[in-house]
């Protein structure tokens, strides 16, 4: 009996060859998609981790005024770590790119060589990868930097500089104006001779513990670590130390007549003998360290999930052709009854073709995931944003069975629930083709004339179909939003960074001058995180003046613990005015609580304004202390004073990578999901004709023109996907806005994902622009629908 079961199964298969093969070529391509987007996420996940661990990565990094004294450094390696020197000077290039220039790495965070060799004599260097590729550089080049001459001997990359952040609270990635260098320690000094570093030189050591100590015990060591402000060479820390002792003889002064134990007092404020520590960074912290990995861990968690969501939807519809054919042959199945055939017998008949179509095609896509044309196209976008070395193709097992092993049992588990029923029938009735007593000729339908009688009942008819194209349209819809969502909020990040950003300049002090540059706006910027989804992101907290021209912010001196807040960081943290917000600062091991009393319109950062009076008072600072300047035009302040200065044009062209960046992706998401819904609305759409072709035929008998038919079995679907898209777009909006924060959440950035007005009736014209053209296509069906179709079911 089977082997006659199997010819049917063939015969199926080529009668409704175009059915299978437009969802088999779905399973293939969102097999394809998953396979090939999990399967990169994987090996971008486990490649970064293998290669950490061949090139040393660090546990963490500290910075200091002064470089360690060889007994301190001696100190430290007797406990059992290991210790690097990462000092670096940064360069402007003719392009106004930076360089940031090491010394070779020797134990810690090694460079891994892309090509080339390393910089082993002067006049060689090693160029960092994402900026070699962006300038267009290869080995075998001559760079200029620092007014000397080198030839590039090598191109590779370090992963402490996973993303290359130019500072550690940068959002995005710009390869095309930072980049890294590395040469040998005798040319690094002769460079760092030459004066012509942006500012001076920085002193980083990277550590690994070795299981020695932990973080914290490390910290606590380095804290005791003091040092004399005259050892320090930097001028400009020489002159920034002058002015704090100024303050003091100013004070001293102030207060002769207190003879008693003023000295005692002013000499434990102003310790000539401080902490070196200026940063503590612990690996797990760094945002620049993995950051590749930690991107592809919500790539792999959603492809998961995704790809099941569109197998259920692909194997329901599966199921609705199956319950059409089961109705159609009815009185066969009844007939295989009365001889004995079982009902377990024609269920494993049933769901051959099911189970055989997801197969083939899940191992087909799982194939072509698995290919060159798969994973490596996915893994473009990473290598094109973030710095790291050539990964060697992971193919997890789980992954394999997951493309192969999922669509069949999705296919098998969903076709066994909905056909168990119709198959349980008793033999007699399914041979009389008896179908179940309707209720839906007896609903009163009022004063409504023939034709909207007509087109409420076939809809009634087809409940199931009609949900199937409801089901289609909310996943299509939920693909579309996500990449929309991406859309909005890239174009929301770019345009109102240059509306919010009102000044031209931002100058971030190391070492602040007395007096504020005229021309400048004074502030206090402190740098504090909040953690949000298990990432650590950077909050600024900055205190301004009421009368900031720059920020809408309100700040009040008297209520110091009530801020306003960014509409970046609102987004972000799902804040309103009220609440209450926690800010932990890691330095300090000591949190910060305040209350959320207004947002202020500002998405290009994280920010909590706060009066700068106050702000000095709570940290601890003196009167007139300020460490960042704005400005509506550029002033002339030394390099070397600076940790950085940011313009408008580059908050601006930060913004713009953003959308560059995710523009292929929004592509993909958006032609996928219309794919999705037109191939599902128009295979139950066609079932619904194939289900009504003895009354089709009928009514052509009667003498029905194609149009008027029309109008009765296919018109009537106009409102179901009307009805259904205004029920479906807000409805996938709204899950899609729950959800992706949770794509982004390590991401530093606005989260504006509105949408205007035109935009939900852009896309609700597209979804009825699509059912016209299907509804057209359909017409030529109902052509092939004859009066013959009558006879047959009669004869």
């Amino acid at each position: 009996m089977q082997k006659i079961l199997r010819k049917r199964v063939w015969r199926d298969l080529r009668e409704n060859s175009f059915r299978y093969l437009a969802l088999g070529l779905l399973i293939v391509l969102g097999m394809y998609l998953i396979v090939s987007l999990v399967g990169a996420a994987e090996t971008v996940i486990s490649g970064v981790d293998v290669k950490a661990e061949e090139n040393r990565l660090e546990d963490g990094q500290f910075r200091v005024f002064v470089p360690l004294t060889a007994q301190e450094e001696k100190q430290l390696r007797e406990k059992g770590i290991t210790l690097e020197k990462m000092f670096y000077i940064d360069f402007n290039q003719q392009d106004s790119s930076t360089l940031r220039l090491f010394r070779n790495r020797e134990h810690i965070d090694l460079i891994d060589l892309d090509e080339g060799r390393q910089a082993e004599k002067e006049g060689e260097i090693v160029l960092e990868k994402r900026y070699s590729e962006e300038q267009d550089i290869s080995t075998g080049d001559e760079i200029d930097i620092g007014g000397q001459t080198l030839q590039v001997v090598g191109i590779g990359t370090v992963p402490d500089y996973d993303a290359v952040f130019k500072n550690l609270s940068d959002s995005s990635v710009d390869s095309r104006q930072f980049g890294l260098a590395f040469v040998n320690p005798e040319a690094y000094d002769a460079l760092s001779e030459t004066g012509q570093s942006i500012r001076t030189e920085e002193y980083v050591y990277a550590y690994r513990l070795n299981g020695k100590m932990t973080d914290e015990e490390l910290k606590k060591e380095l804290k005791g670590f003091s040092f004399s402000p005259k050892s320090v060479e930097d001028p400009y820390f020489q002159q920034y130390w002058e002015e704090i002792a100024g303050k003091k003889e100013e004070l001293a002064n102030g207060v002769q007549e207190l003879q008693g134990n003023t000295e005692e007092v002013l000499d434990s404020y102003f310790n000539e003998d401080i902490s070196n520590l200026i940063q503590f960074l612990t690996v797990d912290k760094n945002p620049r360290v993995k950051a590749s990995a930690e991107d592809q861990v919500i790539n792999k968690i959603a492809g998961l999930i995704a790809g099941v969501i569109v197998m259920v939807l692909f194997t329901y519809v599966i199921s609705v052709f199956v319950i059409h054919g089961i109705e159609r042959e009815s009185s066969v199945i009844g007939s295989l009854y009365a001889l004995g055939v079982r009902r377990r017998e024609l269920m494993v008949h049933y769901l051959m073709l099911p189970v055989m179509v997801t197969f083939l095609a899940g191992a087909a896509g799982t194939a072509i995931g698995y290919s060159s044309w798969g994973m490596a196209v996915q893994m473009k976008d990473c290598y094109k944003y973030f710095s790291v070395p050539v990964l060697q193709t992971a193919y997890p097992a789980y992954l394999l069975v997951y493309g192969i092993v999922m669509p069949p049992l999705a296919a098998a588990a969903v076709n066994c629930i909905v056909i168990r029923k119709k198959l349980s029938a008793p033999a007699l009735k399914l041979i009389r083709n008896e179908q179940k007593n309707s209720r839906i000729s007896h609903i009163n339908l009022g004063n409504l004339g023939f034709t909207g009688r007509f087109r409420v009942r076939q809809m009634l008819r087809e409940m199931r179909t009609s949900f199937t194209v409801l089901f289609g349209m909310f996943i299509a819809l939920l693909i579309m939003m996500l990449g929309l969502n991406c859309y909005v909020m890239c174009i929301h990040i770019s345009e109102e960074n240059r509306e919010d950003t009102k000044y031209e300049y931002m100058y971030t002090y190391k070492y602040p001058e007395q007096q504020v540059p005229v021309g400048g706006e004074a502030s206090f910027a402190k740098s504090l995180n909040k953690e949000i989804y298990g990432y650590d992101l950077e909050v600024t907290v900055l205190g301004i003046e009421k009368e900031n021209p720059y920020f809408d912010a309100v700040v009040k001196k008297e209520s110091a613990n009530h801020v306003t807040i960014s509409s970046a960081m609102a987004q972000k943290y799902s804040l309103s005015p009220g609440d209450q917000l926690i800010l932990t600062d890691e330095e300090g091991d000591r949190d910060y609580a305040f209350t959320v009393e207004k947002i202020t319109q500002y998405s290009a950062g994280f920010y909590v304004f706060m009066d700068i009076h106050s702000m000095r008072e709570l940290f601890g600072e003196s009167e007139d202390y300020y460490n960042v300047v704005f400005s509506g035009h550029e002033l002339d302040i030394d390099p070397g004073r600076l940790y950085a200065a940011v313009s408008r044009e580059d908050i601006a062209n930060s913004a713009d990578i953003f959308v560059s960046m995710m523009m292929p992706m929004i592509y993909m998401l958006t032609g996928i999901s219309g794919l999705i819904f037109c191939v599902v609305m128009y295979l139950m759409m066609k079932v619904m004709i194939d289900r009504s072709a003895f009354s089709i035929s009928l009514i052509k008998v009667f003498g029905y023109r194609t149009g008027e038919i029309r109008r009765l079995y296919l018109n009537g679907n106009f409102y179901i996907i009307a009805v259904s898209a205004a029920v479906c777009l807000p409805l996938s909006k709204k899950l899609m806005d729950m959800i992706y924060p949770l794509l982004v959440s390590n991401v530093s950035c606005a989260m504006n994902l509105s949408f205007s007005r035109q935009q939900y009736w852009g896309i609700y014209a597209s979804v009825m622009a699509l059912y016209f053209v299907i509804n057209r296509l359909l017409v030529r069906k109902l052509n092939k629908v004859t009066p013959a179709e009558v006879l047959k079911n009669r004869e």
